[in-house]
């Protein structure tokens, strides 16, 4: 069961990169992992680093991937994005940004896709 979950996690962060990429941004990391969590995607456009989380579900789940992005989630990737910037050797930016980015599978690899910007404030 978890090698499935896995496997749709991945496959929804793929369909993510390329969506971000037809809308004009550019990736800068994938999976950041820092021992306080992990930011899926961090990404720039017009001088913007965008943290984003990626929630992939099948269409019979009962409740929407969104949902579990809670206050809780919230902080941890508040947290992890804190480390990013402390750590990293940015490309110039003004706003930061914390977005969500939903996709839901059917049975026939279709997927619905839905981009929240800035779905989230900063909860440093």
């Amino acid at each position: 069961m978890q090698d499935i979950k896995h496997l749709i996690g991945k496959m929804g962060e793929e369909t993510a990169i390329s969506f971000l990429k037809r809308k004009g941004y550019k990736l800068l990391e994938k999976n950041f992992r820092t021992r306080n969590g992990e930011i899926d995607l961090i990404v720039y456009k017009n001088k913007t680093i965008v943290f984003v989380e990626v929630k992939t579900r099948k269409f019979k789940t009962p409740y929407l991937p969104e949902e579990s992005v809670n206050i809780y989630k919230q902080r941890k990737i508040s947290a992890v994005a804190k480390e990013y910037l402390l750590k990293k050797e940015l490309p110039e930016y003004n706003f930061l940004r914390f977005d969500v980015i939903t996709i839901r599978y059917s049975g026939r690899k279709k997927e619905e896709i839905e981009h929240y910007e800035g779905a989230f404030l900063n909860a440093f």
